[in-house]
C-alpha cells in the first residue's frame, strides 16, 4: 500500500494493519509506504529538502512547506471538473490524518503481528518484481518511507 495509511484516522490505520496481517498468507510480505514525517521535520528545521513533485513548494517558507506536506494541502486552487473540485474541497477525503516515520510504522506493524519488520529503500524489497510497481516519486527524496514485514509461518 502506498500513501494510504496517512489518510486514515489512527485507529482505522491500526485496523488496516491488523487486517492485512490476518489475510496475508503465512510467509507473505506486507509493504507500506507513507510520507516520511522525519524527512518533513528535517526539512522544516533546515536540515534537508524533500523532493518536490508538485512544482509549488520551493517558493514557500519553511512553515508553509511543512503545513503543505503535513496536511497534503495544495497552495493552488484546483481546476478541473466540478466533481474533482468538490472532491478536493472536502478536506476529510484528501488530508493526512496521521503521520509516520520509519520507526513508528515499524512499531505499529510489529504490534499488528508482523515479524522481521524493517525500513526499506526504494525497490529494496523481499517482494519479487517490486520495481515494476513502486513509483519512485512516492519514495525518493524524502517523499516516502517504506516499511516491510512478514507474516510468520508458525
Amino acid at each position: 500500500a502506498s500513501h494510504v495509511l496517512e489518510h486514515m484516522l489512527f485507529p482505522d490505520a491500526q485496523l488496516v494493519l491488523r487486517e492485512s496481517f490476518r489475510v496475508l498468507a503465512p510467509g507473505g510480505v506486507a509493504r507500506f509506504v507513507v510520507p516520511d514525517l522525519r524527512a518533513i521535520v528535517m526539512e522544516y528545521i533546515g536540515q534537508g529538502t524533500v523532493a518536490d513533485n508538485h512544482g509549488e513548494i520551493p517558493m514557500l517558507t519553511g512553515a508553509d512547506r511543512f503545513s503543505s506536506r503535513f496536511l497534503n494541502a495544495s497552495t493552488k486552487r484546483q481546476d478541473g471538473s466540478p466533481l474533482y473540485r468538490l472532491y478536493t474541497a472536502m478536506p476529510n477525503f484528501h488530508i493526512h490524518k496521521w503521520m509516520y516515520d520509519g520507526e513508528s510504522l515499524k512499531r505499529h506493524m510489529e504490534q499488528a503481528g508482523f515479524t522481521q519488520v524493517a525500513v526499506r529503500g526504494l525497490n529494496e524489497s523481499a517482494i519479487e518484481g517490486i520495481e515494476a510497481i513502486e513509483d519512485p516519486i512516492r519514495v525518493a527524496g524524502g517523499n516516502g518511507v517504506c516499511v516491510e514485514g512478514i507474516k510468520p509461518t508458525w
